[in-house]
């Protein structure tokens, strides 16, 4: 129901209550309309600003205790090192310094694991963070607490300030090892292994990757310029058929086709490189074939302007019989030109193609093994339909060429 005045149109204030369709229910002034807005992102920036000074001061904190527990340690170590009768007030001395550095919380008044809430028990013993004091479990289903050797951490932290180095003083060798809870590893050094992570050389598959879309950028910004020309050929033979096409334009046409090939021929020689590539696991492995039935219907798809050219590029197309009649324009692909008539561009345009297409041939043939081991039968109907397609093309290229051609 909506208010309406005397000629139904809608009047909040003097009108009375009519029943009306949803439509105008809806469609009346006022429905649904915004209230006022109120900015808060001054605010969320200020909260936010607190978190995260309160983090970095923590993950500050954390990194100090952390360096003077390992130098502290392993100076201790050094000390008594090869003493059987130290041995025991070696362990009193760490013991006391990894009480110094963090005051530990009291066992008695904890009775849940600080990371997985369980309760503690006979089966499930009480742990102290030595970084955070808390007490911890050490399920090894809930990772709640490690013991971690000390070189790995030294190494894993190199841009802390230590006074020992992992390799040069020998750590690998020191049988020390310090537990830490899973809040204190992650604060400490998950950042760091995602920072080595980025710096680190991509594997050679995802090398060859990046380098394949590199080229497929290239082929995506050239495919359209070449169309673009050879639609301006068309329009221009097709107002004036008795009129030559411009040489100049030809040549523009001749030139962006043959980089074309190019990109394409090298395309497929860094899909051919990422397949001999052994995969280290699994999913490299199923990205590894992934990415080559991508590659195999990106080369199809994009190379299908480059396999035929009209007839404009043939300004002999058009012949006049003994009668004075023209015959029809005959409209032939690149290949089809006569054999003698082949330059020694032309030859090489043709070999750049054949090269091309035989290399996805093999890719397809590959994938359709790979299909049929593991039953995929209905892609693999598709995949035959574009090898014969492939096929058909490479037996046309080969004949044109005939003696010019290579096995």
């Amino acid at each position: 129901m909506i208010k309406l005045d005397l000629s139904a149109q809608y009047d909040p204030k003097h009108g009375k209550w009519y029943n009306s369709c949803h439509d105008c229910f809806v469609k009346r002034p006022g429905y649904n309309d915004y209230g006022e807005a109120i900015d808060l992102t001054r605010e969320f920036f200020k909260v936010r600003s607190i978190k995260k000074e309160d983090k970095n001061l923590r993950l500050l904190q954390l990194e100090n205790r952390f360096v003077r527990l390992v130098n502290g340690l392993i100076s201790i170590y050094k000390k008594y090192n090869g003493s059987i009768i130290y041995n025991l007030k070696m362990n009193s001395e760490m013991s006391k310094l990894e009480r110094t550095v963090t005051p530990w919380r009291e066992d008695r008044s904890v009775l849940l694991c600080n990371v997985c809430s369980e309760p503690f028990g006979l089966l499930l013993r009480k742990h102290h963070c030595r970084l955070c004091g808390m007490i911890v479990c050490d399920d090894a289903n809930m990772n709640c607490s490690n013991r971690i050797n000390i070189a790995c951490l030294v190494s894993a932290a190199s841009d802390l300030p230590f006074e020992y180095d992992a390799q040069k003083d020998g750590l690998l060798d020191v049988p020390l090892s310090i537990r830490l809870c899973s809040h204190c590893i992650s604060m400490i050094f998950v950042g760091r292994k995602f920072s080595k992570d980025v710096e680190m050389p991509l594997s050679g598959i995802f090398a060859k990757y990046e380098s394949m879309q590199n080229i497929s950028k290239v082929i995506d910004s050239l495919l359209p310029v070449f169309e673009d020309s050879l639609n301006k050929l068309k329009v221009e033979t097709t107002n004036d058929p008795k009129k030559a096409p411009d040489a100049k334009s030809l040549n523009e046409l001749a030139r962006v086709r043959n980089k074309l090939l190019g990109s394409f021929n090298l395309y497929s020689t860094l899909t051919r490189q990422l397949i001999s590539v052994e995969p280290r696991n699994q999913i490299e492995k199923q990205l590894q074939n992934s990415i080559k039935i991508a590659s195999a219907a990106y080369v199809n798809e994009k190379i299908l302007p480059l396999k035929s050219l009209p007839a404009i590029l043939n300004p002999e197309s058009q012949k006049t019989n003994n009668n004075g009649q023209k015959d029809e324009p005959e409209v032939k692909k690149l290949s089809q030109l006569m054999i003698e008539n082949l330059t020694i561009k032309e030859v090489k345009e043709l070999r750049q193609e054949l090269m091309v297409l035989k290399e996805q041939c093999y890719l397809i043939e590959s994938t359709i093994q790979d299909y049929k081991k593991q039953r995929r039968l209905e892609e693999i109907v598709t995949l035959n339909k574009n090898l014969e397609e492939l096929r058909s093309r490479i037996h046309a290229v080969q004949s044109k060429l005939g003696d010019n051609g290579f096995n």
